[in-house]
């Protein structure tokens, strides 16, 4: 499925009418989402990134607009509020195009604050969704991101419509070219910033346009979970040994988040990682709606154990390895996160439309969805296995250490770690892999 008129104005008809019956319950007539305002940095004339609210993406598939504005009355066909400035020192937004042009009243806009003629006379009950903005306090704003608003909202952003999901699609049809791309440039022998630039090659994307910083890390560096120092250094053939690429991509706003491990060689690390892949499938096969995310991500400490145990990384059974936390030094984060208009798609642990948290256990505090899995979620699920000194060099301190075969360890810290990431939809018959459908296609 692709993303197509149809799909889009349900989607919009959908969020709408959601905005609509909360504004109704809570008394507000009249919504505006700002897109945001470029931010300059310190003592400089230079902006920095445009980064767009992700609450005027939801609804209005564009990222690089700033100052435009979404003003919503329920019953209402919405308003676009579209900024192109009289400008000739930066380019000027070109005229909106698109799927979704035809489900909005678009109205263009010279001067910085000229939108405001398109805000109704009355006043009364309106609200505001977006960075707070100096304007506001002439403009009788009832409330600024209220909660009653904001939580439900992000509650909701969960559950993906069909068109969000053919956006995700895209996305990681993209990352996928990238990945492929930058794969190769790891065998050709190449530097952590030549493999960047051949991934955005592969991709056609800009650097700003990149959902986070990639993670290009050879060797050791995979031991750092988010290492984005790009180094320009190329290693001697014999001093390569691995790869651990984690990078995504975005179409009309919606990411996508991919984790490869790659070894240099067919050896021991090689077969470490087809285990762990192995691994990483079957916790796949194992979702289904209404399962904790929290027991799974348990549970998967439990088969890293194994894995350990059985590579001989460790003396102990798997259940003495997770009571006393020695899978925490070697597997230290979450098993994924929501995913969508963010790559940490907010919500992840909010489990009422009201903004309950449910907190993750206090023995995995890094764990971000602590929700029950449920159709139509996107989640990333990404299971990693490292040799990190920090937490290595801890547990050497503690009476554990006599479970650690450290011989093999130290063996192993020049491969830095394994980390493999799909984005998945859940769905009522099982599982839909967008990364690895995306692979597949890309191969064919």
């Amino acid at each position: 499925m692709t993303v197509t008129t149809t799909n889009y104005s349900e989607h919009l008809t959908s969020k709408l009418s959601f905005y609509g019956q909360l504004m109704e319950e809570f008394g507000y007539t009249s919504l505006i989402i700002s897109s945001g305002l470029p931010k300059q940095i310190f003592w400089d004339d230079n902006p920095y990134p445009f980064k767009v609210n992700i609450h005027f993406k939801a609804l209005v598939p564009v990222s690089d607009v700033a100052n435009s504005y979404i003003i919503f009355k329920p019953g209402n066909k919405p308003t676009l509020a579209f900024y192109q400035p009289e400008d000739y020192w930066h380019v000027v937004p070109a005229d909106p195009k698109g799927v979704w042009v035809e489900c909005f009243d678009i109205k263009t806009f010279r001067g910085r604050n000229d939108w405001q003629q398109f805000l109704p006379k009355n006043r009364k009950g309106l609200v505001w969704i977006g960075e707070p903005q100096e304007e506001l306090g002439s403009l009788n704003i009832t409330s600024i991101n209220p909660e009653n608003l904001i939580n439900p909202i992000h509650y909701q952003r969960a559950y993906k419509s069909d068109y969000e999901v053919a956006c995700l699609r895209q996305a990681n049809l993209i990352a996928a070219k990238g990945h492929l791309a930058a794969k190769e440039a790891f065998y050709d022998g190449c530097s952590e910033l030549e493999i960047h630039g051949a991934y955005l090659q592969a991709s056609n994307q800009k650097e700003e346009e990149l959902p986070y910083s990639n993670i290009i890390a050879l060797n050791e560096h995979g031991a750092v979970l988010h290492y984005t120092d790009l180094t320009r250094q190329r290693y001697a053939e014999q001093n390569i040994h691995s790869f651990l690429i984690d990078a995504g991509a975005s179409y009309l706003g919606y990411c996508s988040d991919i984790t490869r491990t790659w070894s240099y060689k067919e050896a021991e690390f090689a077969d470490l990682i087809k285990a762990f892949d192995s691994l990483q499938q079957d916790l796949i096969k194992s979702l289904v709606a209404n399962k904790s995310y929290v027991d799974m991500h348990i549970n998967t400490h439990l088969k890293i154990a194994e894995l350990l145990k059985e590579s001989e990384f460790i003396y102990c059974d798997a259940d003495t390895a997770l009571e006393t936390g020695i899978t925490s030094t070697f597997y230290p984060h979450g098993l994924g996160h929501l995913l969508g208009l963010q790559v940490h798609d907010i919500g992840g642990q909010v489990i009422t439309p009201q903004g309950e948290i449910n907190p993750p256990p206090t023995a995995h505090p890094f764990l971000r969805l602590t929700k029950q899995l449920e159709v139509g979620f996107c989640i990333t699920l990404e299971p990693g296995l490292y040799f990190i000194d920090l937490l290595l060099n801890k547990l050497k301190r503690t009476k554990n250490a006599e479970f650690i075969n450290w011989t093999k360890v130290e063996n192993f810290k020049k491969f830095g770690g394994i980390r493999i990431e799909d984005d998945l939809i859940i769905k009522q018959d099982g599982v839909e892999n967008l990364t690895r459908d995306a692979f597949n296609l890309c191969l064919k």
